[in-house]
């Protein structure tokens, strides 16, 4: 789903929104539909993420049984899951699932 399509979804939930109307050029009807768009869309352009991403392992190839891997890989790719996740909270975002 875009994000106007998001922005679209919450808007028609609103209780005192009948109708969302849009122009042929894409923009609303209404004035205080074209303002809320305009708000959503800097809210969305808000968010920064820091992200503390992990310092590289140094693998060890081996050979298992569906062919060559990098040992430690699960251990690092759990390590940067952890650290977006972090970044993602700390700007008051939710993480889907969670």
């Amino acid at each position: 789903m875009t994000s106007r399509e998001q922005f679209e979804a919450w808007l028609r939930a609103q209780p005192h929104v009948l109708n969302v109307g849009v122009e042929q050029d894409g923009t609303y009807t209404l004035h205080e539909d074209r303002v809320a768009w305009e708000a959503w869309q800097a809210s969305r352009e808000a968010v920064e993420l820091d992200i503390d991403w992990p310092e590289a392992n140094d693998d060890t190839w081996k050979d298992g049984e569906e062919g060559a891997y990098a040992m430690g890989h699960e251990d690092g790719k759990d390590k940067v899951i952890i650290a977006v996740r972090k970044a993602i909270r700390a700007a008051g975002i939710k993480v889907k699932g969670e």
